[in-house]
């Protein structure tokens, strides 16, 4: 495993501006991987996992928010794991993952949650 490359910081929301680089996801290839309804059922397991997290994170102390923060991003790291696993289950390629992306960012500049176009 990598160094760890968490940088404390303040609890702010950050200002929206700045696009978000995901790495290179890869599906589990094991003998003991989820399949069917058990890997959907898996996301929502994980992702109420990094909610509890980010909850935690947010009302954090100086004395233990960098504890919570890694937690925060081992608990993302789950979470993007699992869509990649839910992406190969249900057969989506690249390009259908990037038009449904497109899709969501249409929809969300229309509402105006995007103020710079893409």
């Amino acid at each position: 495993m990598d160094e760890n490359p968490i940088t404390p910081i303040n609890q702010s929301t950050g200002n929206g501006k700045n696009p978000v680089y995901l790495p290179q996801l890869k599906a589990f290839d094991g003998p003991d991987v989820q399949t069917g309804k058990d890997v959907l059922v898996k996301g929502l397991e994980e992702m109420a996992e990094l909610v509890e997290a980010g909850k935690d994170w947010m009302k954090a102390g100086p004395d233990d928010i960098d504890k919570k923060r890694e937690h925060l991003l081992y608990e993302f790291g789950d979470v993007l794991q699992t869509m990649a696993n839910i992406a190969h289950e249900m057969g989506m390629s690249d390009t259908e993952i990037n038009w449904g992306y497109q899709q969501t960012v249409a929809k969300n500049t229309e509402r105006g949650r995007f103020t710079e176009g893409w």
